[in-house]
């Protein structure tokens, strides 16, 4: 059995390294995904479990209650968007992406068309 395999290894050689290379970019993309998601549980949404875990044991129309919800509010908006400021810039912030819309596709026909010289 083992002379069979070497036999087919030495005569197609050149599909036993590309099995070979295939095998290890796999296992090598599972191990990269397994150490982004611990890092994504970790570490980005730890501050959000805390404060989830935490509301639950605040009395609900308290100060405390609603300063923690204004907190997962920016911690929500942190994790989707990227962005980690100062509270005061991060409600300006998403004052601003809540009202933004994305122009037309004609818009990059206009802008294209404003920035020609005519000679």
């Amino acid at each position: 059995m083992e002379q069979l395999a070497l036999e087919l290894v030495k005569k197609h050689w050149l599909i036993a390294a590309f099995v070979i290379a295939i095998s290890l970019i796999s296992g090598l993309i599972k191990i990269l995904r397994a150490v982004i998601d611990t890092h994504e549980d970790l570490y980005l949404k730890r501050d959000l479990k805390r404060l989830t875990e935490l509301k639950a044991s605040v009395s609900v129309g308290s100060q405390v209650a609603k300063f923690i919800d204004k907190r997962i509010e920016e911690e929500a908006f942190a994790l989707a968007s990227g962005i980690r400021t100062a509270k005061e810039d991060a409600e300006q912030t998403s004052n601003v992406t809540k009202h933004f819309t994305l122009p037309g596709p004609d818009y990059a026909v206009k802008i294209c068309w404003q920035t020609r010289t005519v000679k």
